[in-house]
C-alpha cells in the first residue's frame, strides 16, 4: 500500500481522490481522480509505463493547478532505478 509510511509518519494523504476545485467560493467537483494528495499540497500521480508521455505531464499540470497544491509529482515504478521515473511539476 502506497500510503503505509506517510500514514505512519501521521502525514495527512487521500489515496484516489478528487482534487478540491475551487471556483470563488464553491468547491466543484470535475470528476477528476488523482492517485494521491499528500497534505493538500502534493499531487502524487502513479503509473507503471514503459515511457513517459507528453499526456502523463499534462495530466499531472492539471490536477496541480486544479487542486491549488504546490507541486506535483509523476512517478513511474517500471524502470530500473526508480530515481529515473519521477518528474516534479510546479505550476
Amino acid at each position: 500500500m502506497p500510503l503505509f509510511e506517510l500514514e505512519r509518519a501521521e502525514v495527512p494523504c487521500r489515496c484516489q481522490a478528487p482534487p478540491d476545485i475551487h471556483c470563488d467560493d464553491v468547491v466543484l467537483d470535475s470528476g477528476l481522480i488523482a492517485d494521491v494528495i499528500v497534505d493538500s499540497q502534493v499531487v502524487l500521480e502513479l503509473k507503471a509505463v514503459e515511457r513517459m508521455l507528453p499526456l502523463h505531464d499534462a495530466q499531472l499540470m492539471t490536477y496541480v493547478r486544479m487542486s491549488r497544491c504546490r507541486t506535483g509529482l509523476l512517478i513511474n515504478f517500471n524502470t530500473v532505478s526508480l530515481s529515473d521515473g519521477i518528474r516534479r511539476g510546479v505550476p
